[in-house]
């Protein structure tokens, strides 16, 4: 679930700058290039999203992996993208929260 919400906040950014619902990724690939497109000042962002993609995503779900470290520091991480997308969404203009609504509700 970490995975999946660290996901979810990042749709909602990218929705709210533009991108229509349709077009949202389908892979770990099309979310690293929307980051480097339409996110600025993303390393950390970037740095969070990889550890969450690999700790909850590929170790955790795919291999099995159960280790407290590795999940505890891939929750963490999600915490971060999610504040780190409030912050953004923060800072994005009026219009672009309207827009959101409305793709949202389609």
């Amino acid at each position: 679930m970490a995975y999946l919400s660290a996901l979810k906040a990042l749709d909602i950014y990218l929705i709210s700058v533009g991108i229509d619902k349709g077009k949202l990724p389908k892979s770990i690939d099309g979310y690293w290039n929307l980051i480097h497109k339409k996110i600025p000042l993303n390393g950390k962002l970037s740095a969070a999203v990889s550890i969450v993609y690999e700790n909850m995503h590929v170790d955790a779900c795919y291999r099995g992996h159960t280790g407290v470290g590795l999940v505890k520091e891939g929750f963490e991480n999600a915490r971060k993208v999610i504040e780190m997308i409030n912050k953004l969404m923060d800072k994005t203009p009026d219009a672009n929260i309207a827009n959101l609504k409305q793709n949202i509700r389609n």
